[in-house]
């Protein structure tokens, strides 16, 4: 929105529109970039458009939040998993606080030092258990959430086309209402 169009806002009107700020853990600067970005391409120029700009904005920024939530998700499922299968059964306090030794082995197995990652993938075939049995358990023991996010990139397509098409009609609403009503008028010898 151009600073000379948010100026004639009343401030009561932009304390309807929602806020989309980002989470404690969340990168300020990203989220304020990306607002940016969103706003100087859409250039809204009213409060209803600024309102449904603000919409738009905040459906991006819930699938870029998505994306991330989803890795989270996957890391936890895999770090539950691999703890549960290197512990004793009968033993549900190490499961609850797995010791120290375990912890390095999974985080070794989550690194990106592929020669950790590859001895601790030795270390658990010792044990019998395989990455695809922890991916496995991981997978089956959180499914049901991984469907439920994998659900959510689409709803929020859908509302952010509507959206866009919402502030589409918006923009030309706008633009006709600018020009002014025109008389036909005939040209001489138009009988």
């Amino acid at each position: 929105m151009n600073a000379h169009t948010a100026s004639q806002i009343e401030p009561e009107l932009l304390d309807l529109i929602p806020k989309t700020d980002p989470l404690p853990w969340e990168d300020e600067s990203l989220h304020g970039a990306m607002k940016a970005a969103v706003f100087a391409q859409l250039k809204p120029d009213t409060p209803h458009q600024l309102a449904v700009a603000t919409q738009i904005f905040a459906c991006l920024w819930d699938q870029y939040r998505h994306e991330h939530l989803t890795r989270a998700l996957d890391l936890a499922s895999y770090r539950k998993a691999a703890v549960s299968l290197l512990h004793d059964e009968k033993d549900i306090e190490e499961l609850l606080l797995p010791d120290d030794k375990n912890k390095a082995l999974v985080a070794q197995l989550l690194g990106e030092d592929n020669a950790a990652r590859q001895a601790a993938l030795a270390h658990i075939a010792a044990k019998g258990i395989t990455e695809a049995d922890i991916l496995a358990k991981a997978y089956l023991d959180h499914f049901q959430e991984a469907e439920a996010l994998a659900r959510r990139p689409t709803r929020l397509d859908e509302r952010r086309r509507a959206l866009m098409e919402e502030y589409g009609m918006l923009k030309t609403q706008l633009v006709r209402d600018a020009v002014p009503d025109a008389e036909l008028i005939e040209a001489p010898g138009d009988d």
